[in-house]
């Protein structure tokens, strides 16, 4: 896979910029990432529109699962994941249900109503957050366009 890019950086402008970022329909697709799960520290993705302007934040750990303003809860079954080493994750919108896969198994899934579904129709960039590029990666689809970023050498603190 290819390094991250953690938009909590002053260079990314604290995730404001979209040169962190990737610009890609999630509501068609799924974003495949490798990462160390924890307990106490979450693995985030934060979501954008269209035109650049964030929505909220998808965060999963070993202790559950939430999306900003509309999903908050505990994980209720055992989440596998390999300890201290480093998991492939997807996560999708397709159809405005959100959904959370490993090694093939879906340990989440929730289909989104009313309001929550509108405010996330339109997702069109996203980008992680807390997942520097020395510890996690993602596959790069077709239909993705990689923000500037991208392209800078790994370096603690992207």
């Amino acid at each position: 896979g290819r390094p991250t890019v953690d938009c909590w950086t002053a260079e990314c402008g604290y995730c404001a910029n979209l040169d962190c970022a990737v610009q890609y329909d999630l509501s068609a697709g799924e974003v495949v990432c490798s990462s160390q799960l924890k307990y106490r520290v979450y693995n985030s993705i934060v979501l954008y529109n269209r035109v650049g302007a964030v929505l909220g934040t998808f965060r999963w750990s070993l202790r559950g699962f939430s999306l900003d303003g509309c999903i908050t809860c505990g994980a209720e079954t055992k989440i596998p994941f390999t300890k201290r080493g480093s998991d492939k994750w997807s996560f999708s919108l397709v159809g405005g249900v959100v959904s959370v896969k490993t090694g093939g198994v879906t340990i989440f899934e929730h289909g989104l109503a009313g309001e929550c579904a509108a405010h996330y129709a339109d997702v069109g960039f996203f980008a992680f957050m807390s997942m520097p590029c020395s510890k996690a990666s993602f596959e790069v689809a077709d239909d993705m366009g990689l923000g500037a970023a991208f392209d800078l050498p790994c370096a603690e603190g992207l």
